[in-house]
């Protein structure tokens, strides 16, 4: 069996965003026709466990979260037994989340795609909606506070070493701190592999990557990494300073690449006390690099 990390369960649940049951209200969908081997549809056949199922089997990693179920509590009595469940503070991506919507028991059941900053938890679900939590007929991706979880049972997945590109246009700098203003190691070319450590959760990655033949540990923005969920998007600003000087580095003596007319709109990157780094494409030739605050709209 090939190698299955939480990015695979999750990458083959985000596909299936959108499926729903036809007609409505009818447990008429193609994880309940795979499940029980035929056509079925009835408030017998509840499909959120199914949808879960159908995932992992997808994956060829039924096993790992004991085979295939129907009925919630199966799924959170599976995870107690292996000594692999976890209160509802500790989930993280990849987990099976468990929740309980007024019944004093697992109710309904979906995958955690990331844990939130402020505690709550990103899922997707099948059998869910806006107006009904744990029977809406579609799979969705769903914010969950605390309060409705009743804990996560996490399958014991392969250890990921993560290896994602760099994408962004024709190259990312790789900085020594979550800022610029401490400077960078160097320039990542498009396509550069790099070793992914952790979410700073304020915009930046700290990875690991080689530059000029050294391997340094750095951090570079999310909207350099191919692959990261929930990326920001770059801002336009405009120069109002006439001939502002675009510098190879954040700091006033580095090398000038051009030189950049009154509102000029340049792509802004990432601000830092001091400087900023910004794209802009003139004259047909695209530049990455730094302008001070100042200078900024």
């Amino acid at each position: 069996m090939s190698k299955i990390y939480p990015s695979t369960i999750i990458n083959i649940a985000k596909r299936e965003i959108g499926t729903s049951e036809k007609p409505a209200n009818s447990n008429k969908v193609k994880y309940n026709t795979w499940y029980y081997g035929k056509t079925v549809s009835g408030s017998a056949y509840p499909w959120c466990a199914v949808f879960l199922s159908w995932v992992f089997a997808k994956a060829g990693a039924i096993s790992l979260i004991g085979g295939r179920k129907s009925y919630c509590p199966d799924i959170e009595n599976y995870f107690k037994k292996i000594k692999r469940w976890y209160k509802k503070t500790e989930g993280r991506a990849g987990d099976i989340c468990l929740m309980d919507f007024g019944k004093n028991r697992a109710s309904h059941v979906g995958i955690v795609e990331k844990r939130n900053a402020d505690g709550t938890y990103t899922v997707i679900e099948g059998n869910t909606s806006a107006s009904s939590n744990d029977n809406g007929g579609k799979v969705m991706r769903r914010t969950r506070l605390k309060s409705s979880i009743r804990g996560f049972g996490r399958p014991k997945y392969d250890t990921e070493t993560s290896a994602f590109k760099i994408v962004i246009g024709t190259k990312c700098r790789l900085y020594k701190k979550a800022n610029i203003v401490e400077g960078s190691y160097g320039i990542l070319p498009v396509g550069t592999n790099i070793s992914y450590l952790s979410d700073t959760k304020t915009g930046w990655s700290k990875v690991k990557a080689s530059v000029n033949n050294k391997l340094c540990t750095g951090y570079c923005k999310n909207t350099c990494i191919k692959g990261k969920s929930g990326l920001s998007k770059y801002q336009t600003r405009a120069i109002i300073t006439d001939d502002s000087p675009l510098r190879a580095k954040n700091q006033s003596g580095s090398r000038v690449l051009t030189r950049l007319p009154k509102d000029t709109k340049v792509t802004l990157v990432s601000t830092g006390k001091v400087w900023s780094n910004v794209k802009v494409t003139v004259k047909g030739r695209k530049y990455d690099g730094f302008l001070a605050n100042r200078r900024l709209e």
